[in-house]
C-alpha cells in the first residue's frame, strides 16, 4: 500500500513539473512581445473568435476567463495601447479584434507552441501517445466524479 501511494505521489509531482515547464514556455513566448499570461489568452480568445467570424466582447472576455470587469478593462485597455486589438462601436456594445499586429503575434506564437508539442512527443510513437491521452482522461473524470 505504501509503495502504491509512493508512486501516485510521483505521479502527481510530475504532473505538476510538467505543467510547470509548459507555463514556463509558454510565459517565455509571450515575454518575447512584451506579454503576461493573461494578455495572451486574451488576444488568443479575440483572434479565435474573430476567425469563427463571432463578435467578441468585453463581457465574453470576463466570462470565458472568469475575471472581474475592472480587471478585463484594464487588460484590454494596454491591448489595445500596444496596438495589439482595435475596438470598434457596435450598438449597444464594443467590439474587440486583433489588429493585425496582433494577429501577426497569435500566429507566430502558434507556431511556436506547434515546435514546443513536437518537442514534448518527440520520444514517443502514436500508440503511447493513444495511450497516455486515454489515461490522462481517466484521471480528469475520476476527478470530475462525485463520491
Amino acid at each position: 500500500m505504501k509503495n502504491k501511494l509512493m508512486q501516485e505521489d510521483d505521479i502527481l509531482s510530475l504532473i505538476k513539473q510538467l505543467n510547470k515547464a509548459l507555463r514556463e514556455d509558454c510565459d517565455k513566448r509571450l515575454l518575447e512581445f512584451g506579454l503576461t499570461g493573461v494578455q495572451g489568452k486574451i488576444l488568443l480568445h479575440i483572434y479565435k473568435w474573430n476567425l469563427d467570424e463571432r463578435e467578441v466582447h468585453q463581457n465574453d472576455i470576463e466570462k470565458h476567463l472568469t475575471l472581474s470587469k475592472s480587471t478585463v478593462s484594464g487588460l484590454i485597455s494596454r491591448l489595445e495601447k500596444k496596438n495589439l486589438i482595435i475596438k470598434e462601436a457596435s450598438h449597444p456594445f464594443v467590439v474587440l479584434k486583433p489588429s493585425k499586429k496582433g494577429s501577426e503575434i497569435v500566429e507566430t506564437i502558434h507556431n511556436s507552441r506547434t515546435d514546443a508539442i513536437k518537442k514534448l512527443f518527440r520520444n514517443f510513437n502514436k500508440k503511447e501517445i493513444e495511450i497516455m491521452s486515454e489515461y490522462i482522461k481517466k484521471m480528469v473524470n475520476n476527478m470530475k466524479e462525485e463520491d
